[in-house]
């Protein structure tokens, strides 16, 4: 009998999920959501320890040329590019994630990093990029010792799975396993991730429809002993393989499925 893997949750919206970011504890994830045809932006929080959609709605006076850049459980930097041909050419916004408001902006900042409630990183028109702190809400400046490392660092408490591409040996492993259990063999490439017990795969098989030249994307989930626990189709058609298909957080599989759905699944 086929076991069901169900969702922890599913929120469906009405623009399509973007960009995802995932706060330093793994407990928040942020999203930024885009309507193409009416070239608007708009975030959401979502909280994955109590499975709640905390706010959506968020927008800035920017209605499209801005993006989420990063994010913990205080604050969201957003990022508007001023000169939409040159990229470094942005502003950046500091919106407090309990009250949505911008507490801080700045049109001359590069930020390298944020923590806690700090933004490291320069003045752009200081020629000598001398690293300075900024502190919020109140956006006092300081400098940092010139000593220490700053970077945009790792989260440990997100999985991420491997992509390998039809070139690679382990594409055809993949490939072989999926088609051992009956399924359409994977084409183009996949991702692959083992957490504890379960075995995750993204994957790609020719479009149904013969007038359609795209890959339809698959999810694949079993478990230590070959049980399928979760066979769905995350997109009926795409114009190539891609990465960042799922992730894993606090043992939850995250998966945007059909461009408007966010999915958790319980792995644990």
């Amino acid at each position: 009998m086929l076991k069901k893997l169900s969702p922890v949750f599913s929120f469906t919206f009405e623009e399509a999920v973007w960009k995802i970011e995932v706060t330093p504890t793994a407990s928040q994830l942020f999203l930024e959501l885009r309507d193409a045809d009416q070239h608007q932006v708009q975030f959401a929080a979502v909280d994955l320890s109590t499975a709640r959609l905390l706010w959506q709605h968020l927008r800035l006076d920017e209605p499209w040329w801005v993006t989420l850049a990063m994010a913990n459980e205080r604050y969201l930097l957003l990022q508007s590019f001023t000169d939409t041909h040159n990229p470094e050419e942005k502003s950046s916004f500091a919106v407090a994630v309990d009250s949505q408001e911008m507490v801080w902006q700045s049109d001359h900042f590069q930020v390298i990093r944020l923590e806690d409630h700090q933004l490291f990183g320069y003045d752009v028109r200081d020629e000598s990029r001398n690293l300075v702190q900024i502190r919020l809400p109140e956006g006092a400046v300081e400098p940092v010792d010139t000593t220490q490392k700053v970077g945009k660092g790792k989260n440990k408490d997100v999985r991420s799975p491997f992509f390998y591409s039809e070139s690679q040996p382990y594409f055809t492993t993949v490939a072989d396993f999926v088609e051992s259990l009956d399924l359409p063999r994977p084409t183009g490439g996949c991702e692959y991730l083992e957490y504890g017990t379960y075995v995750c795969i993204a994957y790609y098989v020719p479009n149904e429809n013969a007038n359609d030249a795209g890959l339809a994307n698959y999810l694949l989930i079993l478990d230590q002993d070959g049980t399928i626990l979760l066979h769905e189709c995350l997109e009926v058609s795409v114009p190539k393989t891609g990465l960042g298909t799922f992730f894993i957080a606090r043992d939850q599989l995250i998966v945007v499925q059909h461009k408007l759905q966010l999915v958790s699944y319980a792995l644990s």
